[in-house]
């Protein structure tokens, strides 16, 4: 039964450490364990921060009274797996990826890098002014449709083409249960308000 919040876990970490006093990083989690009592903390970052397991994050919501909900979104054309990771270069007047994201099927198909910056779309060009246009365009295009993207690759203006794939998108959401457990209860108080 968890009988600390985060909040008791930081103010006994400040009552041993502080501005003149630093803890060592590859102690931190020795202090932790040391601080709280739970060796649990250990195994936990080793299997999921340090090690390569997933964190398990919805069976740990689900504890609190939380649900993640999954819903697919309608297949839609784009260059990357979430479209909300897209960003603009304002000097090139094109689209950026965030290096980490994961590049949609078209994408691959057609040997985009996640480096390389988008400037056009079926000549479609991008700029500040017509970027809602440009999207708006992209929502048009179906299915097994031909495709040309102009992208700059290494300052370099390059053409790829290729048959349109549309891609579906998980999104994933938050949400309380509306009937949680008296233990999902007293869990989800001692995290949120720090009620014991």
């Amino acid at each position: 039964m968890v009988r600390w919040g985060y909040r008791d876990m930081i103010r006994k970490l400040s009552q041993r450490f502080g501005e003149n006093k630093p803890f060592k990083d590859d102690k931190l989690i020795d202090e932790l364990v040391t601080v709280t009592g739970y060796p649990q903390i250990k195994d936990f970052y080793n299997k999921y921060i340090a090690g390569s397991q997933p964190t398990p994050y919805a069976q740990y919501l689900n504890m609190v009274g939380v649900e993640l909900k999954k819903q697919e979104t309608p297949p839609i054309f784009w260059f990357i797996k979430d479209p909300n990771q897209t960003g603009y270069d304002d000097k090139a007047n094109a689209f950026i990826f965030d290096e980490s994201s994961a590049l949609s099927p078209f994408a691959k198909s057609i040997g985009f890098k996640i480096t390389d910056k988008i400037v056009a779309l079926d000549g479609k060009t991008i700029n500040i002014q017509n970027i809602q246009d440009f999207i708006n365009y992209s929502k048009t295009i179906k299915e097994g449709q031909n495709v040309t993207v102009t992208i700059l690759r290494d300052n370099k203006k390059m053409e790829l083409k290729g048959k349109a794939i549309l891609d579906k998108m998980t999104m994933e959401t938050l949400q309380f249960k509306a009937n949680p457990t008296p233990e999902e209860k007293k869990l989800q108080d001692q995290w949120l308000a720090g009620k014991k």
